[in-house]
């Protein structure tokens, strides 16, 4: 710790694609306005906050994010394997599946 070398490469990255998708909208070659998310930024909704508990208890007990995972699964270890088989089954059931009718909906418990 002590360290901002890595602080600054995310700030520079972010800067970098936030610079890049603007000027990529200037020029009218991506439509930014058509986006995935429906809800406003400063929505504070139930699912929002059901969704950060459960992504918190799975990273806890996945013991790390996705990336960390595929790195895992690289050195053999199974429990990787699993945690990423249930991570791309939720993911596909957001999208395309049951989870998808909230995501469509904005993210509102109806």
């Amino acid at each position: 710790m002590g360290d901002w070398n890595r602080m600054r490469m995310w700030l520079l990255a972010i800067a970098v694609a936030t610079a890049g998708a603007g000027a990529l909208q200037l020029a009218g070659l991506v439509d930014l306005s058509r986006r995935s998310t429906t809800v406003p930024a400063v929505h504070l909704d139930l699912s929002y906050v059901l969704g950060g508990l459960l992504f918190g208890i799975g990273m806890t007990l996945g013991s790390g994010c996705g990336s960390r995972t595929l790195i895992r699964i690289g050195t053999g270890n199974l429990k990787s394997l699993v945690v990423a088989i249930v991570l791309a089954i939720t993911a596909y059931m957001t999208l395309k599946g049951i989870l998808g009718a909230f995501r469509v909906a904005g993210g509102r418990f109806r």
